[in-house]
């Protein structure tokens, strides 16, 4: 039904009949309840432009904020808080793996530094120097090209040199690095206060230059007096230890050594400027002074680092060097996880800010729409519009609402229908008796005429095709025209159905005696072909039998003879085999006399070793003698004299055994020179054994090849016959077949005339009831 805007208007149409107004409705068109409610309309709105800001809003806005803050502000908070937790931990794993590192390094320059004490101590523990013997027995030169092979084989030191107690020097590795008395000193006083190593702290050779040298130094006491007689200096280049420490740090990190001094004697960077922080350790003092592991971020310029601390401490045995080692890094570089951290919680903050917005909204409109749906239609039905309905989903309290809503502007509209339809009812009710009475005369004629047909329907329905029904003007005459017709049509049907069953009958009786003769005589001639099927069959397989035992005898045939073949060329190789053993066996005996001549000019050999090692054994008798005689001088040639003897004796054993294998040897190949020629005869009986059983196979070939020809043409003959009966059976088969359909279809005939002469009875009988002619 289409929007009723105009609702003033159909109380018009409702009044048309009296000219007044209901009295639930007044002057304006609408009862006092609908104008109660719109005078409450007017006073909200009033109310509402008057409201706060809140009130405003519309609802959707409301719940879209609402959702926003509930949603957003938690996302925002756990990643915050997730951030700084991690942030922290992160920041904590950074400073202990700086720490570490930067320890790692003070323990390797401590090792590197306690590998230098030992160097120290072994040269000062040199024979060339300590020893007076050796000492006195080398020239200055051999001294000098001692100590420089020294330092050849210890590239990390670039100098050592030896002076006295005096300081002057005893040997130099290169005279233009020590000239003169170096008695003032500082390695050397320290070494002549203490009589024990010591190492002064780093220096550059020349002013400004960063390539810091280190000087240690080392009593030399002598071995058989034990007093300090020279110092033995050494000079170590630190570019060895700045490379090790480069190649132990990562590439980022800077690192300084700190001296005694609180300066800084190397670094792992190239150049001669140094960074702020390490330019300026006065500000880490405390550091220095406490020498236990700091670390903390140090600014330097604008540039933040990270910077740990780590003393070196050597060992108990060696004095304390006092260094420490600072290592930075930028902190851009150092928290550059933190920094990564920030960004993928930024990232992902931003990516859940806006999901969480964007189903805030999804739902917000989702939640609001219906109110606002409702909102719209409730404002529609206020201006009259009763034709409004809400679509509702689901089972809600806003979808409850809308059904009611919905139920209450059905029933309002419904009302106003069933108004407007009874007052039409009573405007056509006077028109419907009038009709009604002309209506009721016209059935009673149709009814008459109609009781007369059916009578006459009745006596056609019970046989009686003679009847006739009388035609009037009007309906019922027209239908009574069209059953006369069907009447006539149907009587001329059952005479001929009459006529053709008496024919049908006549004929059949006629030819089932004949059928029924043709199905017996195609079941006896059936009988006599399967007879006759089953005796060529078994022909049949009798033939197959034998051409099968004639097959497999031409096979076995077949293979007899291929075997006697193949025996026959085995025994050509056999004999070729026993010829090549013959020549195998005479070349094998000569190598055997061969190896019999040999041995015994092995037994000459040995008889030889052995008389030398008779004339050892005197000989050694005779210098034992001689030893004796010299005395104490002559103790050690005694004792050379018994170890030859005892050389000699132990030839003579092995040449004694040596003789015995060859004895061994020689009567091992006089019998295996036996056995060959014995086994030569064997092989010429053996060679003629073959030749005659070589012989025999041939004859037996030859009968083979006769048989084999024999069996194959009974083969053939009988594979033919096979064939010929196989045929002869398939024709059978399919005789006896067509004998077994035409059986068959003789007695589905039969049947089939049987059920027609039923079913022609049948026919009769009913065509019998009806009545076709007045005169019977």
């Amino acid at each position: 039904m289409a929007p009723n805007t105009e609702f003033p208007s159909q109380l018009d149409n409702l009044t048309a009949g009296n000219g007044t107004l209901p009295d639930s409705m007044d002057s304006t068109g609408y009862s006092p309840a609908v104008t109660a409610n719109r005078q409450n309309d007017e006073q909200s709105r009033a109310q509402t432009s008057s409201a706060g800001f809140w009130q405003k809003l519309t609802l959707k806005t409301k719940v879209l904020g609402l959702a926003l803050s509930l949603g957003v502000a938690p996302v925002l908070g756990v990643g915050g808080l997730g951030y700084l937790l991690v942030e922290q931990r992160v920041t904590t794993q950074v400073n202990d793996t700086r720490q570490a590192a930067t320890d790692d390094i003070a323990k390797f320059t401590t090792e590197f530094m306690d590998g230098r004490f030992q160097d120290l101590r072994t040269f000062s523990q040199l024979s060339t120097f300590a020893d007076p013997k050796v000492r006195g027995a080398m020239t200055t030169a051999e001294r000098n090209a001692y100590l420089r092979r020294m330092v050849e084989s210890s590239p990390i030191y670039d100098d050592i040199a030896v002076v006295d107690l005096n300081g002057s020097p005893i040997a130099v590795r290169d005279p233009s690095v020590i000239q003169g008395n170096v008695s003032q000193l500082d390695w050397f006083q320290n070494v002549i206060s203490t009589q024990d190593i010591t190492w002064v702290q780093p220096r550059a050779p020349l002013a400004g230059d960063l390539a810091f040298v280190l000087v240690g130094a080392a009593p030399i006491f002598d071995t058989q007096t034990g007093e300090m007689i020279s110092i033995v200096r050494v000079r170590l280049d630190l570019e060895e230890l700045k490379q090790r420490i480069s190649d132990f740090t990562a590439q980022q990190a800077e690192v300084g050594l700190i001296d005694a001094n609180e300066e800084i004697f190397l670094t792992n960077t190239e150049g001669t400027e140094l960074n702020p922080i390490l330019a300026n350790l006065s500000d880490r003092v405390s550091w220095l002074q406490d020498r236990e592991p700091q670390i903390s971020v140090l600014n330097a310029g604008n540039n933040p680092q990270l910077t740990a601390y780590a003393p070196i401490i050597n060992g108990d045995e060696d004095p304390q060097l006092n260094w420490s080692v600072v290592s930075l890094v930028d902190t851009s570089t150092a928290y550059v996880a933190s920094r990564q951290l920030l960004n993928t919680v930024l990232v992902g903050t931003g990516i859940t800010v806006l999901l969480v917005a964007a189903i805030a909204t999804l739902v917000a409109t989702r939640a609001t729409l219906p109110i606002l749906q409702i909102t719209d239609s409730v404002k529609r039905l206020g201006q009259g519009d009763f034709g409004t309905r809400i679509n509702t989903q689901g089972a809600d309290e806003i979808a409850q609402l809308g059904s009611n809503i919905n139920l209450m502007a059905s029933q309002i509209q419904t009302l106003l229908v069933k108004q407007e339809e009874s007052v039409q009812q009573q405007i056509s009710a006077q028109a419907q008796v009038e009709r009604a009475e002309e209506e009721r005369k016209r059935n009673e004629v149709l009814q008459r005429e109609l009781v007369q047909l059916l009578n006459e329907m009745e006596e056609a329905s019970n046989g009686n095709l003679t009847v006739r029904t009388e035609l009037t003007a009007g309906e019922i005459g027209i239908i009574g025209d069209v059953f006369n017709a069907i009447i006539e049509n149907l009587r001329s049907i059952v005479i001929q159905v009459k006529q053709a069953t008496g024919q049908v009958n006549s004929s059949i009786d006629q030819s089932e005696g004949a059928i029924r003769e043709l199905a017996d005589e195609a079941l006896a001639q059936m009988d006599e072909i399967t007879n006759t099927l089953n005796s060529v069959e078994q022909m049949s397989n009798s033939i197959q039998e034998v051409a099968d035992n004639a097959r497999q005898a031409a096979q076995v045939a077949q293979v007899a003879s291929n075997a006697a073949q193949d025996s026959g060329t085995a025994m050509d190789r056999t004999v070729e085999s026993i010829l090549d053993l013959r020549s195998t066996v005479a070349e094998t005996g000569k190598k055997v006399k061969q190896l019999g001549e040999s041995s015994q000019q092995i037994s000459q050999v040995v008889s030889l070793i052995n008389e030398i090692a008779m004339k050892t054994n005197l000989l050694a008798v005779n210098a034992s003698i001689e030893a004796a005689h010299a005395g104490e001088e002559g103790q050690g040639f005694a004792v050379v004299a018994s170890e030859v003897g005892q050389l000699a004796e132990q030839s003579a054993a092995a040449t004694k055994e040596i003789e015995q294998i060859v004895k061994n040897i020689q009567m091992g190949t006089r019998d295996v020179v036996e056995a060959m020629e014995r086994g030569t005869t064997q092989v010429v009986e053996g060679t003629q054994l073959v030749q005659e059983t070589k012989e025999g196979l041939g004859q037996i070939v030859e009968v083979s090849q006769k048989i084999d020809e024999l069996l194959q043409s009974i083969s053939k003959a009988t594979v033919s016959q096979a064939e010929t009966s196989q045929t002869v059976t398939q024709l059978m088969q399919q005789i006896t077949q067509a004998s077994k359909r035409t059986s068959d279809s003789s007695r589905a005939v039969a049947g089939r005339l049987q059920n027609t002469v039923e079913v022609a009875r049948e026919l009769e009988s009913a065509v019998d009831q009806f009545k076709v002619k007045t005169d019977m």
